[in-house]
């Protein structure tokens, strides 16, 4: 994996995360380096740290936030997007964290807490995460759920309810209904635990436009 760093002030620097399936070429990672660094900063972008150098010691700490590991983000679908336009076919993934350097006040007595405080103030805990260590890979060393039948020709649409109180797939009394009349009577087969959760996805009110079409 390659890192870039790009200074933003004293105290903050982006890091560019990126994944490759090959060694690059001097060409190409001018290019890439061309890509991410501020055009008219040009002295702001290197591929080491800045934030060392302005370390001033026991009373400071680098924090770094990112995306979470265990799925793209938007930015590195465009940013890969745009490295494969630009001839950089072996860019596979490209994300961007945060580094910040806290300085702490002399004599803080919690600087424990200060962190968390920090931190908790400084991410989005449902799309980001804490990089304890400079990523080497966007492996997480997690195992799928194995894929799984809903039993509802056996156990009926109760089946239906538990995975969705279990899951919180937010079916009300309509879609069980529905759904269960889908699948034992059209489709004379069980859902599977994937296609429950598609239902979920596809049918949200965040998708569901014609849910809130008439009130508006």
């Amino acid at each position: 994996m390659l890192h870039f760093y790009r200074l933003s002030d004293k105290s903050f620097e982006y890091c560019f995360n990126i994944e490759t399936t090959g060694q690059l070429s001097r060409q190409e990672l001018e290019i890439l380096k061309w890509l991410l660094a501020e055009t008219f900063e040009p002295g702001n972008f290197r591929s080491c740290t800045f934030l060392e150098v302005y370390d001033p010691g026991n009373a400071a700490e680098i924090v770094e936030l990112g995306p979470r590991l265990n799925f793209e983000t938007a930015y590195s679908s465009n940013a890969v997007s745009i490295c494969k336009n630009c001839g950089l076919s072996k860019v596979t993934r490209l994300e961007r964290s945060r580094r910040h350097l806290i300085n702490y006040v002399p004599g803080c007595k919690d600087i424990p807490s200060y962190r968390q405080e920090f931190i908790r103030a400084g991410h989005d805990r449902m799309t980001e995460c804490v990089y304890t260590e400079p990523l080497d890979s966007f492996e997480t060393g997690g195992v799928p759920e194995e894929v799984y039948e809903i039993k509802v020709l056996q156990e009926g649409a109760a089946a239906l309810q538990e995975i969705n109180a279990r899951l919180g797939l937010g079916f009300d009394a309509w879609d069980i209904s529905f759904y269960y009349n889908l699948f034992s009577n059209y489709f004379k087969r069980n859902p599977t635990s994937v296609e429950c959760y598609q239902l979920s996805q596809a049918n949200s009110e965040h998708s569901r436009h014609w849910f809130f079409k008439g009130r508006m």
